[in-house]
């Protein structure tokens, strides 16, 4: 397990959202917007939380709760450039990495995740046979492996993930806080089952 002092979060808030038309981070679910959620399941976990977005209303609410923001290094690089950002301005070894559609994740989530990391460069997720690359932990080391990929245009996390001998956690039972919220009808679904 690694000490949750050697952890830095980064909360992926890119806001290109293609498929969903809008900011996801921005929807609105059980009262609040999808990004509080996460704010709130993190901090409850103790853990040192930051932002990557360039969303001046993401932007104000992180500021607002004394959160730090960072913009993209890189513009239209995907979530593998929000990576490269959040590894770039870490001063952590691992940085748990999770994406901005995840409004049903809870504290138990994040610490079993945790609980069962170990010190590969990569420790993912894993719920119903599906890798989690935005629910997952990244080592600082790699941030110059990205950049490179970054360079030559090479954006499929799954391909930097494929190159390492990465740890992966069973999260079957946790699969339901782990789904992403990416279409109109994943969003119709969630607000449907509150």
């Amino acid at each position: 397990m690694i000490a949750r002092n050697d952890i830095s979060v980064f909360i992926l808030a890119g806001g290109k959202s293609s498929r969903m038309g809008q900011d996801k981070a921005e929807l609105i679910w059980n009262g609040k917007i999808f990004i509080e959620h996460i704010i709130d399941a993190m901090q409850s976990c103790g853990l040192q939380l930051h932002i990557v977005s360039s969303n001046l209303n993401i932007e104000k609410l992180a500021h607002d709760a004394r959160i730090a923001v960072f913009k993209d290094r890189v513009y239209d690089k995907g979530p593998l450039g929000g990576i490269y950002t959040a590894l770039y301005h870490s001063a952590s070894p691992y940085n748990f990495i999770v994406s901005c559609d995840m409004p049903c994740i809870t504290a138990d989530a994040i610490n079993y995740f945790i609980d069962n990391t170990n010190e590969s460069v990569i420790n993912i997720a894993n719920a119903n046979n599906r890798l989690q690359p935005l629910f997952a932990m990244y080592h600082k080391s790699l941030l110059s492996e990205i950049e490179a990929a970054i360079q030559i245009n090479e954006l499929a996390i799954y391909r930097l993930i494929e190159k390492h001998a990465y740890h992966c956690i069973d999260m079957n039972e946790f699969s339901q806080e782990l789904r992403n919220i990416n279409t109109i009808e994943d969003y119709q679904l969630l607000i449907q089952n509150l």
